[in-house]
């Protein structure tokens, strides 16, 4: 969980509080203070006025009178008046007639231009003008009184300083006050962030805040723990349906596994038991009947490949291999069976690889193949007359000297596939021809599986194609180059795999407890002029390693007593530990073909891996690899 940024909310509450609090006393103060201000000189001015006034009577006689002494005598009163700092009365003319001065150094100057009657406040002074009219109401002269300012400042300067102590004990008032709200408004907040961080941090759905109030943060607190309640109970049957899919997953895994090898283990032995029959002297009839077996055993083990292959994609189960091969080797290999298909429906099946692509690549081989496979496969499915062409090439530049990205065309002149139905094709169980008459057989998983294993290798498939013109299939797959391999194979493809027979020195232990893959093997490895010897478990082919010198080892992976992988650790475990016997070499032979068993077995010392079912060519070529390293 985000920890808050910035002023916490107990702040930012006191922060509003005090601001409020300081601009109302503020505002409040200052208009006092200002109010203060006019009201007192308000007073002064009324206050010299009156002086102004009581002098009139007395001075509007001298004047009529031209009675000077008279009208400094009445002036004379000021002098008990401290603020009073001159008085003047002036004639008609503006002329000073008889005047009052607290200063005697003052210069009294004679009235010039009309004056009105009035006050006028300077910095230091106020300076107050008042006519003297006589019975007629004409002005005869005028009255002029000046006072300081100095009892109203020193005024206004002690209501400033009470005013300011009042002002900071009131802040102090106002701060305890806001203290105490900002404890009582918070404290609740505070009690949910720490709840809701104690969830966020520790996902324990059992915390629940402690209500503090009965006012609307309560019903807050209230309504978050009932939230927190609904949450539990999501969470617990969230986490029992999560237990409940994981352990289906891995029953499904674990079923997979187990039909993979059930399945696999009796067509092992259809397929080998066919391959040996076609090794003997067969009537035309029934080479024909084996070789319609052959056939169906082959359809039936893509089948299941596909459905077995479908099924851990869809459970995110597999996983691509990392692994040198030879491009060329693997298009030759690839595409020679399905050559032999193609010309037997009468079509020409031709590849290319361009100079500019690698020979020596890191991936996936055999889900490249797979992929291969499945879209010629198609192509001679689909296609009656014609060719069908494979070109293999650059896309691109090379991004650096690690990766390739490459492109692989399969173009056919088939019967094509509708605008309509280009795109629902790489969709599980879709076909381009989805009525109950169809010509072609076919799940509609083969391409779904080679979109799939496509974007697993970091590229795309597409499909271009007019009806009745033929189809264009390409894929895109990003490749590791392998640089440290570099001259180590050649780009030739290599020659078909001979059957020619080993030294009858080699000795063979084949580990297997299914009776009838026993008997495939060691029909197929003595043939081969291996001497085979069996063992029905782990725990046998330990004695037997005991008691004799092997030259390579085939072990089943799944068996009673004690596995494959137990038996090859315990071999390696003998070997680490007496240092002067050989390395043996031990082949597994697994009905699970997936990249997590392969790396099982290499993990546990295996040096390399064949999957069942697999033809007698196979197993001999995986022994003379081994052998001949």
């Amino acid at each position: 969980m985000k920890l808050a940024e910035g002023p916490t909310f107990g702040t930012k509450l006191m922060m509003a509080m005090m601001a409020t609090t300081l601009s109302v006393l503020l505002l409040a103060s200052g208009a006092n203070l200002v109010s203060d201000y006019f009201q007192l000189r308000q007073n002064i001015v009324h206050e010299v006025e009156t002086y102004a006034a009581s002098r009139d009577q007395a001075t509007t006689a001298a004047l009529i009178f031209d009675d000077a002494t008279t009208a400094a005598e009445s002036l004379h009163i000021f002098s008990q008046r401290s603020h009073i700092e001159l008085a003047v009365v002036y004639d008609s003319q503006g002329a000073v007639f008889a005047s009052y001065r607290r200063d005697e150094s003052m210069q009294i100057a004679p009235l010039t231009g009309e004056v009105l009657p009035g006050h006028v406040f300077h910095e230091d002074h106020l300076s107050v003008y008042a006519d003297v009219l006589d019975s007629n109401a004409r002005r005869i002269g005028t009255i002029y009184i000046e006072r300081d300012l100095d009892d109203i400042t020193a005024l206004f300067t002690e209501n400033v300083v009470i005013t300011g102590v009042t002002l900071f004990f009131a802040v102090l008032i106002a701060f305890g006050i806001a203290v105490y709200f900002e404890r009582l408004i918070t404290r609740p907040v505070d009690e949910l962030v720490s709840a809701a961080s104690r969830v966020a941090r520790d996902k324990d759905y059992s915390v629940r805040a402690r209500k503090i109030s009965n006012d609307e943060l309560g019903v807050l607190t209230d309504s978050f723990n009932e939230m927190l309640d609904q949450i539990q109970v999501a969470a617990s049957d969230l986490s029992k349906a999560k237990d409940a899919a994981e352990a289906a997953s891995r029953a499904k895994s674990e079923f997979l596994a187990n039909i993979s090898h059930e399945v696999r283990t009796p067509l092992n032995g259809v397929i080998g038991m066919t391959e040996l029959t076609l090794d003997t002297r067969l009537n035309a009839e029934q080479r024909d009947y084996v070789d319609t077996i052959r056939t169906s055993a082959d359809q039936l083990l893509s089948l299941i490949n596909d459905i077995l292959d479908f099924s851990k994609i869809e459970a995110g189960k597999l996983e691509l291999a990392e692994e040198p091969f030879s491009l060329r080797r693997l298009m030759h290999d690839t595409l020679a069976p399905l050559r032999a298909r193609a010309e037997s429906a009468g079509l020409d099946l031709s590849h290319t690889v361009a100079d500019s692509v690698p020979d020596r690549l890191t991936g996936d081989p055999n889900h490249l193949r797979q992929v291969l496979t499945n879209i010629v496969s198609n192509a001679i499915k689909f296609t009656t007359r014609g060719r069908i062409d494979v070109r293999v090439r650059r896309e691109g530049d090379l991004a650096n000297d690690q990766t390739v990205y490459v492109k692989f065309d399969v173009q056919d002149t088939g019967c094509g596939i509708p605008k309509d139905r280009q795109e629902a094709i790489f969709h599980a169980f879709e076909q381009a021809d989805t009525s109950s008459t169809r010509e072609f057989g076919g799940t509609g998983l083969g391409l779904a599986i080679a979109s799939s294993l496509v974007r697993m290798m970091g590229g795309t498939i597409h499909v271009t194609s007019e009806v009745g013109v033929g189809s264009t299939f390409w894929f895109t797959a990003y490749l590791g180059i392998d640089t440290g391999a570099a001259g180590a194979a050649s780009n030739e493809p290599p020659r078909s795999a001979g059957y020619e027979a080993a030294p009858p020195t080699r000795r063979v232990l084949l580990v297997e407890d299914n009776p009838v893959n026993q008997k495939i093997g060691v029909h197929t490895l003595t043939m081969q002029g291996f001497a085979v010897d069996v063992a029905n478990d782990g725990r046998e082919a330990l004695k037997k390693i005991e008691a004799a010198r092997y030259d390579i080892v085939l072990m089943d992976m799944q068996m009673p007593s004690m596995d494959g992988l137990e038996a090859t650790r315990a071999i390696r475990q003998r070997e680490a530990q007496a240092p002067s016997h050989p390395h043996l070499p031990i082949v597994a032979m697994t009905a699970n073909n997936d990249s997590e068993d392969r790396d099982r077995c290499l993990e546990a010392g295996m040096d390399a891996f064949i999957s069942k079912p697999f033809k007698p060519s196979e197993l001999t070529q995986v022994i003379d690899q081994m052998l001949n390293a």
